[in-house]
């Protein structure tokens, strides 16, 4: 009789650890490093931590410096991460181990191990956060942010209308930082006339001093006088990215379902009017859209194959 009860609480606690996925998601392009006087901090943006335990280790030249535990979470909300204090002389002696296992995982089966070594000796010259794109009657307010900057000269707003051959530059906006450097969370702001009666897409191009140069992603808002709905294009897709258009910016759920049903990926209180999906495989999906009064909406991305 034990060894029946055993054998079917090891393979209770088997199914629920596989029951439970294990990783968070960390928005890797909000990961950057903080001077503080001598000495430094990681911060980053993570959500999906519901019901984990997770430990965020951080190594220079292969030797642990910082190891922490992240604050328990129950809900699936995005938080920001900042490390305890750290020296390193350089950003590409630095690497990331975060570890993380579902509560529910008691013969911890099922860890998820994510590695990051986002630096490099020669990195871009501006790390960018948010962008958004939203429409008012004519007008377009775009909103971005950098967190850090390096020889930095400003940013180039450029559009992009549906029907257009090439990417237009709208405006340019120089940078806010000292002499072109900063290692603070820097915001900027652009209305753009803008009454086209088609969905147009927006990015940032930012080039320094020396001629490098790096974009933001893609933002995207209606046409002025289109009827408010849910759009994905291209769609179908060639390469495997789409942008969605949503008609306003309230708090959404959004979840992407392959042909099996199968979740592949999750936004939670999503509040931007466009989302950008990329590498997707060839197939059919499915994008649930659940807003913040309940009420759902379905549409449906074909990739095919270049």
């Amino acid at each position: 009789m034990k060894k029946s009860v055993l054998a079917i609480t090891l393979i209770l606690g088997a199914f629920i650890a596989k029951a439970q996925p294990a990783c968070i998601t960390v928005d890797q392009p909000s990961i950057h490093v903080v001077n503080q006087g001598n000495q430094k901090q990681m911060v980053f943006d993570y959500s999906n931590a519901a019901w984990k335990d997770v430990t965020v280790v951080i190594k220079v030249n292969g030797v642990q410096v910082v190891s922490d535990k992240l604050p328990f979470r129950f809900d699936n909300n995005k938080y920001t991460y900042t490390s305890s204090l750290f020296t390193a002389q350089k950003l590409s002696d630095i690497d990331i181990e975060i570890t993380s296992r579902s509560i529910f995982d008691i013969f911890n089966l099922n860890p998820c191990i994510i590695r990051i070594h986002p630096f490099s000796e020669s990195p871009l010259p501006v790390t960018f956060g948010a962008f958004s794109a939203t429409r008012s009657a004519s007008s377009v307010l775009l909103k971005w942010e950098t967190f850090t900057e390096s020889n930095n000269t400003g940013f180039n707003v450029e559009r992009f209308n549906n029907g257009s051959s090439t990417w237009e530059s709208i405006a340019f906006i120089a940078t806010q930082a000292n002499n072109g450097n900063s290692n603070s969370k820097l915001s900027y702001q652009y209305t753009d006339n803008n009454n086209s009666n088609t969905i147009s897409q927006y990015r940032i191009k930012q080039t320094d001093f020396d001629g490098k140069f790096s974009y933001s992603k893609v933002c995207a808002v209606q046409g002025h006088s289109q009827v408010a709905r849910t759009v994905i294009f291209p769609n179908p897709s060639s390469n495997g990215n789409v942008t969605v258009s949503y008609p306003d910016a309230s708090v959404r759920n959004i979840a992407l379902f392959d042909m099996t049903g199968r979740s592949v990926k999750e936004w939670k209180n999503y509040s931007n009017t466009s989302l950008q999906i990329d590498n997707l495989t060839p197939g059919m999906y499915t994008l649930r859209t659940i807003g913040s009064g309940n009420e759902a909406n379905t549409e449906k991305i074909i990739v095919t194959k270049n």
